[in-house]
């Protein structure tokens, strides 16, 4: 069985109400938390290790950043959790197709809410450039997640539907208009 197959197969399971909190609370803290100090760990590492010119951490710059990713990434969740009875966490995926909300506007809003609360965080914590790096890591590991695993099982999921979306939304960086149209919210 190909591993789309398994996420497809876990993806028609029946959650009930108190599974779906539970995944979304240990999925929030392992993204929020501990997925983002890893990378930015790493980020800082990287930055250590090429010599590169350190900065100074922008405590209040950086945490703006990491507020507005966080909202972005917060809202995302929230669509998906009203909107398609899931979570952004592959063991208790959304139930249908989301294309409204920030999924207007680009296909993987969540991971561009990670990128810009990563940036947020390395910038407030260690520099600009820890920051920067940490948004590289999230977007090399979140695309190839994106790119290998989600859009192949989202495809068997909802087929037409969503090769219909793909075309017409981007994949991580958003348009403020749609082709045939403003965006609305």
């Amino acid at each position: 069985m190909k591993y789309t197959d398994k996420f497809v197969a876990i993806a028609s399971e029946e959650r009930s109400s108190r599974f779906k909190v539970i995944t979304l609370v240990v999925g929030a803290t392992l993204f929020l938390v501990v997925f983002a100090w890893l990378v930015l760990w790493i980020s800082h590492w990287l930055v250590d290790v090429f010599n590169t010119l350190f900065v100074e951490p922008l405590p209040v710059v950086g945490g703006v950043i990491a507020a507005i990713g966080a909202a972005v990434a917060g809202w995302t969740a929230l669509v998906m959790w009203m909107q398609a009875e899931g979570t952004p966490a592959p063991l208790a995926p959304t139930r249908k197709l989301v294309v409204s909300g920030p999924f207007r506007y680009c296909r993987n809003p969540m991971q561009l809410g990670m990128m810009i609360y990563l940036l947020g965080l390395g910038t407030a914590f260690f520099s600009l450039v820890t920051g920067l790096v940490a948004l590289l890591v999230a977007f090399a590991v979140g695309g190839s997640y994106h790119h290998f695993i989600e859009e192949k099982e989202l495809r068997a999921r909802f087929g037409e539907e969503y090769e219909q979306y793909r075309r017409g939304t981007p994949f991580l960086i958003p348009r403020c208009k749609r082709a045939g149209g403003p965006a609305e919210d």
